[in-house]
């Protein structure tokens, strides 16, 4: 009895020996097929085209159809396209736009993305934000660089953008604001604009800095201007539909006053002119 035992129990642990050596190899080829998958999936969504994207988006109305993004290149978290701005039947190009989208903004179910636009001879660059499921706000914020005026005629009002060539240099300084989709309105503007060397139609302004606010459903725009032996100073307020013009112009001395005032201001003395104007675009 003693040895039949013994031979059933050795029998009974070479069974469990051989389910043990199946077993292994089992876990470790069901744990290698979850590293593969895993694997591709991160690289497929690593590389997913920008391409595709784009296509995707514009298909499901996600871009406004006011803009267009053009011979993309590269991928859905890095990758640039041609930016252009279509108002009726014309298409004006703006320039090669480049964008990083962050994906560790993602989890927290955000889109954060640094923006840089290059135009044909100068650059801008910043960072947008907005919700991943829902866009009830579009954030753009640290917004800097400087631009040729002329090469923004395409955003100026159509009333606007005959004016010939525009002449000057535009510098942004930590331009931001928050669009309220709901509202097609701002809820916030903050930073400053400064031109220099503005010419519109003969008319120059060596120095020109503009610092937005919001007043009530209004943009008011500073305005602080100098040249030779003059300054400038007003505001205006700018929506969607109107705008109105508050400026006044000190000269030192007559001699001083800049030619164009008789023909664009109110001569109010030998050394001050001012301008008021109502309007809609």
């Amino acid at each position: 009895m003693r040895i039949f035992k013994n031979k059933k129990s050795s029998s009974v642990n070479a069974q469990n020996a051989a389910g043990q050596k199946q077993a292994v190899p089992k876990t470790r080829w069901v744990a290698g097929l979850l590293i593969f998958v895993l694997v591709a999936t991160i690289s497929f969504v690593a590389h997913i085209p920008a391409s595709w994207v784009l296509k995707q988006a514009t298909e499901h109305n996600l871009i406004p159809p006011q803009i267009q993004l053009n011979q993309p290149q590269g991928t859905l978290w890095n990758g640039q396209a041609q930016l252009s701005l279509v108002q009726q039947t014309q298409t004006s190009e703006l320039g090669q736009l480049h964008w990083n989208l962050s994906a560790l903004s993602l989890l927290s179910l955000t889109i954060h993305t640094e923006l840089n636009l290059q135009t044909q001879r100068g650059g801008l660059r910043g960072e947008l934000s907005t919700g991943l499921l829902t866009q009830t706000q579009i954030e753009l914020e640290a917004v800097q660089g400087q631009i040729p005026v002329n090469d923004l005629k395409p955003l100026l009002p159509e009333a606007y953008r005959n004016l010939g060539d525009l002449q000057g240099q535009l510098t942004l300084n930590e331009i931001g604001f928050v669009w309220n989709v709901s509202d097609n309105w701002f809820t916030d503007v903050s930073g400053s604009m400064q031109f220099t060397q503005l010419d519109v139609m003969g008319v120059t302004f060596p120095q020109l800095t503009l610092t937005p606010s919001l007043q009530d459903k209004d943009i008011r725009l500073e305005t602080i201007g100098s040249g030779a032996g003059w300054n400038l100073t007003g505001q205006s307020l700018v929506n969607l539909t109107t705008y109105q013009a508050d400026f006044k112009l000190q000269a030192d001395s007559p001699d001083t006053m800049p030619d164009w005032t008789d023909l664009m201001m109110r001569r109010n003395s030998p050394v001050q002119a001012s301008f008021k104007q109502n309007g809609r675009f």
